[in-house]
């Protein structure tokens, strides 16, 4: 078992500047958190594992005398508070693009093909989602034919052929609060993505680097391995609310969702509401 800290030997390339585990094998990382807060992410570097899901998340949250942004968003000191709340129950979404074979499958094809690795089955978040096929309003992207799948058909195959799938979606709850804050790190190993949420904006307050100068956007735009932390104002009415990724790349058409949800309004009331009796006279 081996104990280090942050800093070179931490991060890089298998076999060049840290060493391989061998099988059964452990390793132990002891971390000095000064001035790294935030979600921060490992994956697999020995080879392509973190295509087959051999990553995670460890969150850091920020220390209490760090300064904050959120003075740039409202003046008002109930506000601040609840966004401060907001920020003690922070939520995470992993954004990752999932393929339904597995990475030694992936490189016989491209070997046996020549087809390359920009080709996915969905955009899952917490590894929840499920498989959208094309829409067939849709069958071109950038000119290029696309399959069922919504891929660019290359040269040597006739594309992917695709079943719709029924699997949960990750549901984000509020819980009733006011404002609800989220990091959002997406860890496709292709597809950077552009985030929307339905009937709501987002303000940007931090990124890798740390809190940034609030930002509110109707669309964030997240590349791969980045992270932003975005806070949500919830003044909508009770419901579910579809927060939607779609890719950016020229090679594929691909989609993913997750649901916002409200806990107001969105459960049956069963029974009539009890009649009160009227006072008695005198």
């Amino acid at each position: 078992m081996d104990h280090r800290r942050f800093g070179f030997w931490n991060d890089g390339t298998g076999g060049l500047n840290q060493y391989g585990l061998f099988q059964r094998g452990n390793f132990t990382s002891r971390y000095d958190t000064t001035g790294h807060w935030g979600l921060n992410w490992y994956a697999d570097h020995t080879g392509v594992g973190i295509i087959d899901g051999a990553h995670g998340v460890a969150y850091i949250a920020p220390s209490p005398s760090r300064p904050r942004p959120y003075h740039r968003i409202t003046s008002s000191p109930t506000e601040l508070a609840l966004i401060r709340e907001a920020e003690r129950n922070i939520q995470h979404m992993l954004v990752w693009n999932y393929y339904r074979r597995d990475v030694g499958w992936r490189i016989l094809e491209l070997k046996g093909e020549g087809t390359n690795l920009n080709c996915y089955d969905s955009i899952l978040v917490n590894s929840k989602g499920r498989r959208h096929c094309r829409h067939p309003d849709y069958p071109t992207l950038n000119g290029l034919k696309l399959d069922e799948s919504g891929c660019a058909i290359e040269a040597g195959n006739e594309g992917v052929p695709c079943t719709p799938t029924e699997a949960d979606y990750e549901i984000i709850e509020t819980h009733g609060r006011p404002w609800i804050m989220l990091n959002v790190l997406n860890i496709g190993f292709e597809h950077a993505v552009r985030l929307t949420i339905d009937n709501h904006k987002m303000w940007i307050v931090a990124n890798d680097g740390g809190f940034v100068e609030p930002q509110l956007v109707d669309v964030l735009y997240i590349s791969n391995g980045v992270r932003y932390t975005i806070l949500v104002k919830l003044d909508q009415e009770g419901a579910d609310y579809a927060m939607r990724l779609v890719s950016t790349s020229t090679k594929q058409n691909l989609q993913g969702y997750s649901i916002l949800r409200y806990p107001a309004l969105r459960y049956p009331l069963h029974g009539a509401p009890m009649t009160i009796p009227p006072p008695r006279d005198g």
